[in-house]
């Protein structure tokens, strides 16, 4: 896991913006570096803590949220915003789960 400190979070928090909306479903949006990944074909949040560089997601949920991260599981976005970071926008699960949620969204999205 990654380490960080208060300095982190603030250079994290400067690189938000809320989305209009009623509080409990506004997104928290990313607006720092962004990657796609092998593999993505949506646009996620990076960030830089020290020499390494995480998912800006996952920096949220365990910063922000703190939340304990379990290795192997990934992020889901309830809001289907992939660059949210507003922790309680997302879950840890398994790759299995992630996947299932999201051919069920594209299914749904396209009928």
């Amino acid at each position: 896991m990654f380490r960080f400190n208060q300095e982190d979070i603030d250079r994290f928090t400067d690189k938000i913006v809320l989305t209009p909306g009623p509080l409990e479903t506004e997104c928290w949006v990313w607006t720092g570096a962004k990657s796609r990944g092998q593999g993505n074909l949506q646009w996620y949040g990076s960030f830089r803590i020290g020499r390494i560089v995480v998912r800006a997601h996952k920096f949220a949920y365990v910063a922000i949220g703190r939340r304990v991260w379990t290795k192997g599981l990934h992020l889901d976005h309830h809001c289907e915003n992939s660059l949210c970071v507003r922790p309680c926008h997302l879950e840890a699960v398994t790759r299995e789960v992630n996947q299932e949620r999201k051919y069920r969204r594209e299914y749904d999205y396209k009928h």
